[in-house]
C-alpha cells in the first residue's frame, strides 16, 4: 500500500505563514491579530484582573486596592505573553487613565533597573501635569467654597484650566497653595524629599535641577538650600522613589502598572540586590503598591520567590504558573492562527496526529510550539508535502540543536581535566552482536563512572535502544560500582523523559544555560558516591583501629593533665593527640587543600579549619562518640575543602592571568553552587548542638556564612 502524501492543494505563498518566526512577547492593543489560546494560566489571569477592576470601581476613595501579582515559570512557557494579556485587559477598561511602565531587567541591581529601564520611560511633562493635578484640586477645594468661583472650581477639577492661570487671575495667594501642596504631596508620597522636589517641579526656574536628581544627579545647591542632600544612586533609594513615583501615578481615579520581568536578575542569590537592607527596601515598595491603585507584576523564573523573605512572599496576592499547552491547546492555536491570517483550510498542513507529537515533542512549551509551527509550514511550503512526524523529527533537530558534537565533547574534556580524573574514551561493550562504545569512561580503581552523549531524543526506540546499552555496560561491572550519565546534546521529547531519567543515574540536556556548571557537579556527585561507597568498605578496619588508638591517647593525656597540668609532657600528649587526629582525617580522605595564591584568602580557609578541629576535640573528649556528629562534620569538611579547591582552580585558569573579571563571573558561579552549603540547616544545627561548647557552633556558623564575602574581599587588589 502507497500512501500519498503530497498536498492536495498548493499552500499559499511563504509570505502568508500564518505562525512568527520567533515568540517574543509584545504589548498589544485590541483587535491587532495575536492569537491567545485559552488555558488554565490565561483563565486565571482574566479572573484576577477582573476583580482588580471590579475593586477599583466599587472603591470610593479608589485607594488601598493595589495588587501585586507574581507569574512564574521555565524559559518558554509563555510568562510575558501572560503578563501583556493583563496590562492589556487593563487599559482596555475606560474606567480610569493608565500608565503603565514594562521593565526588562538586563541587569543585576534594582539602581541599573530604574537608572536604564524606569527612568528613561518618564515624562517630564507628565510626571509635571500629575503634579499640577494635585494642585488643581487643592486650589478647586477653596474656591468651591464660594458661589462666585464654582464654575472656576469645576473647570480645574476638570482640568480644563490651570491652577497657576487661575491663582494669577484672581491674584491668589501663591505661597499658601503651595503650602499646601507639599503638606499634600508629603501626605501621598510619604516622603518629605520627595514632596519637596515635585513642589519644587511647579518654578520654571527648579524644574530642570530637580529631574536631574531625580534621575540619580547629585543634587544642585538650588535643591540642598531647600533640605534635599541625598542622591538616588543605591538600589533602597531607587525602590522608594519608584514607591513615590506609584503614589504619585496610581491615585485619583488613575492606575500605576508596573512589571518588571526577568525578576531572578535582580532577586537571586547571586545578585548585588540580595541583602537585608534592599529586601526590606523592596517590601515597602510593594507596601506602597498596595496602597494605592496599582499593580505590579513580577515575571521570571521561579527561584526569585524563594529569595524574598517570609513577610514579603506574604504581599503577594496571586501567582500564575503558565500552563503546558496540551494537543488540543495547539490545535487552536494553529487554526485561529491561519484565521488570522485569512487561510480557511482548516489545520492543513498539520494532522492531528502531527499536533499531538508537536505537544509532545514540545513538552507543551509555548515558545517552542510556535517556533516548530513556522519552521514546519514553512518546510511544508517549499516541498509541497503534508507534515509528517519524521518532517517533526528533522526540523526539532535542526532548531534544538544549538552546539555540535564536537563542542559537546569539548566541553566534557575540559570538565574531566579541570577536576584532574584520568579517563578513557570509546570504550567498546558488545549488544546482540553488534558493538557500540562509551563516549567517556572515568575509571576509579575496579568502578567507573560513564557518560554517554547522545542527539536529540524525540522516538522511543532511541531510548530503548539506549537503555539496552546502559544494562549491557552495568552487566560487566555487576560485582563493582557502575554510574552512568546520559548527555543529550538538543532535546527530549517530554514524554520520554521520565523512561530515560528511571534507567540512567542521571541526565543532562546541553539545552541549559547553566550545562558546563551542571555538568561539573553532577560528575563530582557521581564520583563522589563511587568514592565514599568504596573507601568505606576498604577503610573500615583501618578506621576502627585508628578510632582505638585516638581514644587511648586521649585517655592518656587526660591523666597526665591530672597528675602534670602544664607541664612539658602535657604539652607533648596534646601534640601527639593531634598528630593521630591529623592522621585519621587523612585516612578518611580529608586531603591536603590547595594552597591559593592569595595569602589572605588561604588564612580565612585555615581559621575555619581550625575551628573545625577544636570542635572535633571538644567532642572527642567531653561526649560518647557520635555516628551522626561524625557524619554532619564530615559534610562541613567536605563543603569547604571543595569550595577552596573550585577557587584553585578559578585561580590557575584566570586569576593568575590576570584577567579580573572572567575570575569574578567565575567566582561568582562557584558562590551560586554553594551557596546553600554556606548556610546551616536545621539538621546541622540539631546534630552540631551535641557540641558541649555551643559557642564553638555559632562561631563557626558565622565563619562559613561569611566566608564567599570574606574571600571575595581579600581578592579585590590582589
Amino acid at each position: 500500500m502507497s500512501i500519498n502524501n503530497k498536498l492536495e492543494k498548493p499552500l499559499e505563498s511563504e509570505k502568508l505563514n500564518p505562525f512568527p518566526a520567533t515568540a517574543v512577547s509584545r504589548l498589544i492593543n485590541k483587535g491587532n491579530g495575536l492569537v491567545s489560546i485559552q488555558t488554565d494560566a490565561t483563565i486565571k489571569a482574566h479572573q484576577i484582573t477582573s476583580s482588580y477592576l471590579e475593586s477599583l470601581e466599587k472603591s470610593k476613595i479608589q485607594e488601598n486596592t493595589g495588587q501585586v501579582i507574581a507569574i512564574v515559570g521555565e524559559y518558554g512557557t509563555g510568562k510575558t505573553h501572560l503578563a501583556f494579556q493583563v496590562i492589556s485587559e487593563i487599559e482596555e477598561h475606560e474606567t480610569s487613565k493608565t500608565d503603565t511602565f514594562y521593565l526588562d531587567a538586563p541587569a543585576d541591581s534594582f539602581h541599573a533597573l530604574y537608572k536604564d529601564r524606569f527612568f528613561p520611560l518618564l515624562s517630564k511633562s507628565e510626571v509635571i501635569r500629575r503634579i499640577e493635578d494635585y494642585f488643581s484640586d487643592i486650589v478647586a477645594d477653596d474656591l468651591s467654597k464660594s458661589e462666585l468661583t464654582l464654575a472656576t472650581a469645576q473647570a480645574l477639577k476638570n482640568r480644563i484650566t490651570s491652577p497657576l492661570e487661575v491663582i494669577k487671575k484672581f491674584g491668589l495667594m501663591d505661597s499658601t497653595y503651595r503650602g499646601q501642596l507639599n503638606n499634600e504631596l508629603k501626605r501621598i508620597t510619604e516622603n518629605e524629599d520627595f514632596a519637596t522636589a515635585f513642589s519644587l517641579m511647579l518654578r520654571p526656574e527648579f524644574e530642570d535641577a530637580v529631574w536631574e536628581w531625580l534621575k540619580g544627579e547629585s543634587p544642585d545647591p538650588s535643591l540642598k538650600d531647600r533640605g534635599i542632600n541625598r542622591t538616588l544612586n543605591s538600589d533602597i533609594s531607587v525602590l522608594e522613589a519608584i514607591g513615590v513615583f506609584a503614589f504619585l501615578f496610581g491615585q485619583q481615579n488613575y492606575r500605576f502598572i508596573l512589571v518588571i520581568d526577568e525578576m531572578e536578575k535582580v532577586l537571586s542569590p547571586s545578585s548585588k540586590s540580595q541583602n537585608k537592607e534592599t529586601l526590606l527596601a523592596f517590601k515597602k515598595l510593594m507596601e506602597a503598591i498596595g496602597k494605592t491603585n496599582s499593580m505590579l507584576l513580577l515575571v521570571g523564573l521561579p527561584d526569585f520567590i524563594e529569595t524574598l523573605p517570609d513577610d514579603a512572599q506574604q504581599r503577594i496576592s496571586s501567582i500564575i504558573r503558565p500552563s503546558s499547552l496540551t494537543s488540543k491547546n495547539v490545535e487552536a492555536y494553529i487554526l485561529e492562527a491561519k484565521i488570522k491570517a485569512g487561510l480557511s483550510n482548516g489545520i492543513k498542513p498539520f494532522t492531528k496526529d502531527v499536533v499531538k507529537y508537536i505537544s509532545e515533542i514540545a513538552g507543551g512549551n509555548a515558545r517552542k510550539v510556535i517556533r516548530l509551527c513556522f519552521h514546519l509550514y514553512r518546510n511544508a511550503v517549499e516541498s509541497g508535502i503534508n507534515i509528517s512526524r519524521a518532517m517533526v523529527r528533522e526540523v526539532s533537530r535542526e532548531q534544538f540543536e544549538t552546539s555540535t558534537n564536537e563542542d559537546i565533547f569539548n566541553e566534557i574534556t575540559r570538565v574531566i581535566d579541570l577536576n584532574g580524573w584520568l579517563y578513557e574514551k570509546d570504550n567498546r561493550y558488545s549488544l546482540n552482536d553488534k558493538e557500540f562504545s562509551v563516549d567517556f569512561s572515568i575509571p576509579l580503581g575496579e568502578d567507573v563512572c560513564n557518560v554517554f552523549v547522545e542527539n536529540s531524543i524525540l522516538d522511543s526506540s532511541i531510548v530503548k535502544e539506549l537503555i539496552s546499552k546502559n544494562n549491557s555496560v552495568t552487566e560487566k561491572f555487576k560485582n563493582k560500582q557502575c554510574l552512568c550519565l546520559l548527555v543529550v546534546n538538543g532535546h527530549i521529547a517530554e514524554n520520554l523523559k521520565a523512561t530515560l531519567e528511571k534507567a540512567f543515574d542521571r541526565v543532562l540536556m546541553n539545552a541549559t544555560r547553566t550545562f558546563s556548571d551542571d555538568l561539573d557537579a553532577i560528575l563530582k556527585g557521581m564520583i563522589k558516591r563511587i568514592e565514599e561507597k568504596s573507601d568505606k568498605e576498604t577503610l573500615t578496619k583501618v578506621l576502627q583501629r585508628v578510632e582505638q588508638i585516638s581514644r587511648q591517647i586521649s585517655s592518656l593525656r587526660h591523666e597526665v593533665d591530672e597528675k602534670f597540668e602544664r607541664t612539658n609532657l602535657s604539652h607533648q600528649a596534646y601534640d601527639l593527640e593531634n598528630a593521630v587526629l591529623g592522621a585519621f582525617r587523612n585516612i578518611v580522605g580529608s586531603n591536603v587543600s590547595p594552597r591559593l595564591q592569595n595569602s589572605k584568602a588561604n588564612m580565612l580557609f585555615d581559621s575555619i579549619d581550625s575551628r573545625i578541629s577544636s570542635m572535633e576535640l571538644n567532642f572527642l573528649h567531653e561526649a560518647p562518640a557520635s555516628e551522626s556528629f561524625n557524619h554532619e562534620i564530615g559534610n562541613i569538611k567536605a563543603v569547604i575543602s571543595n569550595f577552596r579547591r573550585d577557587l584553585n582552580n578559578a585561580e590557575r585558569m584566570f586569576f593568575g592571568l590576570r584577567k579580573q573579571k572572567e575570575f569574578e563571573r567565575e567566582f561568582d558561579r562557584i558562590c551560586r553552587r554553594y551557596h546553600d552549603d554556606f548556610h546551616f540547616n536545621d539538621r546541622w544545627m540539631r546534630v552540631l548542638s551535641e557540641v558541649p561548647y555551643g559557642r564553638d557552633v555559632s562561631e563557626l556558623e558565622y565563619l562559613i556564612r561569611e566566608l564567599p564575602r570574606q574571600v571575595y574581599e581579600s581578592y579585590k587588589g590582589y
